[in-house]
């Protein structure tokens, strides 16, 4: 299971890949799952950097509502 870090302790600084490079032995499996879908959606890094400290099922919940509003711009 991941090491929780608090908030203030996440520097999402840079891009998303070198953020992801700097916590990948703090996030579990699914964590970085849901980083690499959310970017394979085309998600923008701000996108993805907003869900990137929350617990699996809230990055989850946050990617596929990003998706969502994705797609209804499109059909809009």
């Amino acid at each position: 299971m991941a090491k929780v870090l608090q908030k203030q302790e996440w520097d999402l600084s840079g891009t998303l890949n070198e953020c992801t490079l700097r916590y990948a032995d703090k996030l579990s499996e699914p964590q970085l799952n849901e980083i690499l879908l959310g970017m394979e959606a085309g998600l923008s890094e701000k996108q993805v950097k907003s869900y990137f400290t929350l617990p699996v099922e809230k990055m989850s919940q946050y990617r596929r509502a990003y998706q969502f509003s994705q797609k209804r711009k499109i059909y809009d």
